[in-house]
């Protein structure tokens, strides 16, 4: 009996030495080659719900025991009007002298740094060792306090401050927000945070470098082709760049304070219009107006949803509405991925993009709220602070490589809806208009052998006989140019081979071309062109089968000095322009040049031939 009561009286004692191990304030004991210490695990609490605490109170005997060591990486108080103190013990063992910042040359100097961006009020106190009675000696900081105030000109620095050797030194934070309290801090050597911060900023100019490059190249897609989708989706990244450019410190440290609270507004308004213009480009680029309505006006109802919480945020002044807030914009991402998923189902192929996008977004979510609020055993450092960040620069460039492939895609897609269309005009010219005209022609031919018809009547007919003809032949080359399947170079190349056998048949000629003969109007992709290059290619042929008297014609297709040429010369009688009668051939062919904007040469004179060569600048 009397050895259970020993036993049971030495585990009670060791459970009471364990409890004092574990429930008492651990001290931060600075060790040589360690630059960087989070301070979550050496921190005791003590709230101030009336703001009456001054550092004497609450320094003083009678308040050691009512802080609370928390042991915790990142404390997340939530949203609260109350003040918080915060009580840490440093013990520097070392012997090597890490480096000092002004005013603490007789002393290890270590840099207080502030994990979370928008806290308010944080005030530093330790006591002066320089002077006697060693009074506290207090440092603001905060985004409340302007960076040009702070020795060191960078938002997250809160303070610089003395640590004696081989002495405990009690220091004491005083902190107070009306955003979301969140307690994160380290304590580091001048040097770490000279690393830590490089760090940072090369981290955000990547960030900043590809978020403007994809911000340029989606306006040139919207300028090109004109579709929401793009604009939004520049709004998006351009709002999202923004948030991260204040609520990391960048707005403050660069522009300076421009009114109250932009530390809080201004990176909240950000966020809720990123979120607002994330919703329209889910909208658009999932294609909801055409195949799922409903999604189309939940999208767009939805989308009135952050910004209303905003203002109500700041009209009334209401801290935790922000949380409603972030609520509210995160309901975004899931109402987008809930119509993703739908609208993978009924078969858009972009909606797997858009998950694989969105997934980057998911899991930054999930590993900084789990950061903040110790949902998981995930260590506070420059990964997890900025998982929100990576995750948002993964979506943005999936989707910006998507957004690229579906503005190509939607252009294949206008040009098989363009090819429809030229086919079927096509086809109504050839079927409707091309058989009324050659009806037209055998009527007229028909109704000539009448032999009760005067001359005149007998005349006329004649006339509607050759206009019918004549129009038939242009509507059969207006055909062949709009039929999309004659797009390609070779075909154009062909007919006006076609042609010239056709046409001078009777007389010996030549066609030749310089280079790749099949692919010489690929330097001319433009249709309107090449017609008109058929045109007076056509006209030229016909007046020298109706003028020249030739025996021979030589014709050349070449490209050079970036241009397209095409000779036509003949060995016929040629003329004198001074002494023919105008007529419309000339003019015809001057005019078909002007309108492509190329020029057209005319040399003749009589008895030596006739050469006519056009010159087309090619635009690349």
């Amino acid at each position: 009996m009397i050895s259970t009561f020993k036993v049971l009286t030495f585990v009670f004692v060791l459970a009471a030495i364990c409890a004092e191990n574990i429930f008492s304030q651990q001290k931060l004991i600075v060790e040589s080659g360690i630059e960087n210490y989070s301070l979550g695990g050496y921190l005791s609490i003590l709230e101030d719900k009336e703001h009456k605490f001054s550092i004497n109170e609450a320094a003083s005997d009678s308040m050691r025991d009512k802080y609370s060591y928390v042991n915790k990486t990142t404390l997340n108080l939530r949203f609260t009007t109350s003040a918080y103190w915060a009580r840490f013990i440093v013990l520097d063992t070392t012997s090597f002298q890490f480096a000092v910042i002004k005013g603490f040359h007789n002393n290890s100097t270590w840099l207080l740094v502030n994990n979370e961006q928008v806290i308010e009020d944080i005030r530093l106190y330790y006591k002066d060792l320089n002077n006697e009675g060693n009074n506290y000696v207090e440092i603001k900081a905060g985004c409340m306090v302007p960076v040009k105030q702070k020795s060191i000109k960078i938002s997250d620095f809160v303070a610089g401050f003395p640590i004696q050797k081989n002495v405990p030194d009690t220091v004491y934070l005083r902190v107070q927000t009306k955003s979301q309290f969140i307690l994160s801090f380290n304590l580091v050597t001048t040097n770490e945070y000279v690393i830590r911060s490089s760090k940072r900023n090369f981290f955000h100019a990547v960030i900043f470098g590809i978020s403007f490059l994809l911000i340029l190249y989606n306006i040139i897609l919207y300028l090109s082709i004109k579709e929401e989708v793009y604009i939004h989706y520049v709004l998006y990244i351009l709002f999202f760049s923004l948030y991260l450019f204040v609520y990391q410190g960048y707005y403050s440290d660069i522009i300076g304070r421009t009114f109250s609270q932009d530390y809080f507004i201004l990176p909240l308004g950000a966020a809720t219009l990123g979120g607002v213009f994330w919703l329209l480009f889910t909208r658009a680029f999932l294609n909801t107006k055409l195949t799922m309505p409903w999604a189309y006006k939940a999208l767009t109802y939805f989308t009135v949803l952050a910004p209303f919480f905003y203002i109500c945020t700041f009209a009334f002044h209401i801290p935790w509405l922000a949380a409603i807030l972030a609520a509210s914009i995160i309901s975004y991402y899931l109402l987008g991925i809930l119509v993703c998923i739908i609208s993978l189902k009924k078969g858009n192929y972009l909606s797997k993009y858009y998950l694989l996008a969105i997934f980057g977004v998911a899991a930054g979510v999930l590993i900084t709220t789990s950061t903040r609020n110790n949902f998981f055993p995930l260590p506070f450092n420059f990964w997890t602070q900025n998982a929100i960040n990576l995750g948002i620069l993964w979506e943005a460039l999936i989707l910006g490589g998507t957004v690229g492939y579906r503005f190509n895609l939607l252009r294949v897609e206008k040009e098989k809806e363009k090819a429809i269309m030229r086919n079927q005009i096509a086809a109504d010219l050839h079927d409707e208009i091309g058989s009324n005209l050659s009806a037209i022609s055998l009527q007229s031919r028909l109704m000539m052998k009448n032999q009760n018809l005067d001359d005149d009547s007998k005349e006329q007919l004649q006339n509607i006989e050759y206009t019918a003809g004549i129009t038939t032949e242009k509507i059969r080359d207006i055909v062949w140019f709009i039929n999309p399947f004659h797009d390609k170079s070779e075909d154009l190349v062909l007919r006006m081979k076609e042609l010239a056998s056709k046409m001078l048949f009777r007389l010996n000629y030549s066609f030749d071309s310089a280079g790749d003969e099949a692919r010489i109007f690929d330097l001319l992709p433009d249709l309107n062109m090449r017609r008109h290059i058929f045109l007076i290619f056509k006209e030229t042929l016909n007046n020298v089968i109706k003028h020249s008297e030739a025996t021979e014609v030589n014709i050349l297709l070449t490209a050079k000095e970036k241009k397209f040429i095409m000779i036509i010369a003949d060995n016929g009688k040629g003329f004198s322009e001074e002494k023919i009668v105008p007529g419309a051939g000339l003019s015809n062919l001057r005019n078909r040049a002007a309108l492509i904007g190329a020029q057209i040469l005319i040399e003749s004179n009589g008895g030596n031939g006739t050469k006519i060569t056009l010159e087309v600048p090619l635009k690349n």
